[in-house]
């Protein structure tokens, strides 16, 4: 009978702390969605804004005066102008964590974040068209005359293998990491790209080049890792090439490139 009634207990603790998980995995999606939400309005209020700007220039040309309450620039729109006018006066690629150390005295809305205060500075201005990466971890502003077909080669070409290597860590937008496992490496690379962007990352369930090695549900995939709280998994049952591989598909979907990226073997 005490046997019976143990395992009762520990039947009711499991499904106590499955509901539990289940409202963690609820209460993470609302925030990526609340996220995605208030990036989205963002960029619509920085669209209207400049559309306005413009229509104003043909209502009220230089030499008039006309006195109006503007509205204040978003976070990401406000960092973005500072970044460009701190790169066009050094005139130099910065890092991304020099870039923040240089501006976060300067910003009036400053990361909220305490553990990467850098990479949340980064998410504000990575996109913005005036901005690119020469190399892994640095920006530089764009000439006026740079299209889009001058950006960087997404694709590298073939990689040498990494069969029978050991890996010793690996760089991501410029900063290093320390691993002993490949599989240390898809998960380490998961969970910053989550970091950095939750709203984007979330894209790995739907995108054709990802969407069969990660899922919401742990149960449909081979020795499932999970990616630190955002409630998706990756199956880890891979080789070490293919791991490569889904890794880079993953930054491509953050218009990152091959370059952003590396591994390093013994």
């Amino acid at each position: 009978m005490a046997r019976e009634e143990t395992a009762r207990v520990v039947r009711a603790q499991i499904d106590a702390l499955r509901k539990e998980r289940e409202m963690l995995i609820g209460e993470r999606q609302q925030l990526d969605e609340l996220i995605g939400k208030r990036q989205r309005l963002d960029d619509e209020i920085a669209s209207v804004d400049t559309d306005i700007q413009h229509l104003e220039a043909v209502l009220h040309p230089a030499g008039t005066s006309r006195h109006r309450s503007q509205r204040p620039p978003t976070a990401a729109a406000a960092t973005a102008d500072l970044v460009c006018k701190l790169l066009a006066t050094s005139g130099i690629p910065l890092h991304y964590d020099t870039i923040y150390e240089r501006l976060r005295d300067e910003d009036p809305q400053p990361p909220r974040s305490s553990s990467k205060p850098a990479t949340a500075y980064l998410v504000r201005y990575y996109k913005d068209p005036r901005i690119y990466r020469p190399e892994p971890g640095y920006y530089a502003l764009r000439e006026p005359t740079t299209t889009a077909a001058n950006k960087e080669t997404r694709h590298q070409g073939n990689s040498p293998s990494l069969t029978g290597k050991t890996p010793t860590g690996y760089t991501l937008l410029g900063t290093y990491y320390p691993v002993h496992k490949f599989k240390d490496i898809l998960i380490g690379v998961c969970e910053t790209l989550h970091d950095l962007d939750p709203v984007t990352f979330r894209k790995v369930l739907t995108a054709k080049s990802t969407h069969s090695q990660f899922s919401e549900d742990a149960e449909s995939l081979w020795n499932p890792r999970p990616i630190g709280n955002s409630g998706i998994y990756v199956t880890s049952n891979m080789g070490a090439d293919r791991m490569r591989g889904v890794c880079q598909r993953v930054i491509h979907l953050f218009d990152l490139d091959d370059s952003d990226f590396a591994i390093r073997t013994e």
